[in-house]
């Protein structure tokens, strides 16, 4: 326990015994014992580094309705880019969860397509080069020059249509 000095202090702090709970080490069975927001708090931060786990997690328990404060919890311990509304209020943690997963998916879909234009483009400009240098209008290290190739390299591409 705490022991203080000033004696005036004494008479204004409580001395409590403070006791933590490590989600990580929790069993289902203790779970099940809690039967509030703290339930599913502690649930998701237990599953949160395994996604089929917090998955089934999530599809099994009651985070339908969940307190805000109780979802900001959450977002702010697992580090999870959900959208909690500010204020009072509840939130269905699975839905902004799914919403979450949507929008990376989205995300990942922009840039795969964004990367598929430029290795297009760039397949097409060392496709027209190639052209080139087979119908003579170019030399095969000026084409390499301009794919950004060495003309060995540049080579290895025409040997490939081959």
């Amino acid at each position: 326990m705490m022991e203080l000095e000033d004696s005036t202090l004494k008479e204004f702090v409580q001395d409590y015994r403070i006791y933590l709970i490590d989600p990580y080490r929790l069993t289902e069975e203790d779970l099940e014992k809690f039967s509030s927001n703290l339930k599913g708090v502690l649930g998701y931060i237990k599953y949160s580094k395994d996604k089929k786990e917090l998955s089934r997690f999530l599809n099994n328990s009651q985070m339908q309705n969940m307190d805000n404060d109780a979802a900001r919890v959450i977002r702010d311990i697992t580090k999870t880019p959900i959208y909690v509304p500010e204020g009072k209020g509840e939130i269905n943690v699975c839905e902004a969860v799914k919403d979450m997963i949507n929008e990376s998916r989205l995300e990942g879909r922009a840039e795969g397509k964004a990367e598929g234009r430029v290795e297009g483009k760039a397949e097409g400009k060392i496709q027209m080069l190639k052209e080139l240098v087979k119908d003579g209008t170019l030399s095969v290290v000026k084409a390499a020059a301009k794919a950004n190739m060495t003309a060995e390299q540049f080579k290895k591409e025409l040997d490939k249509e081959v």
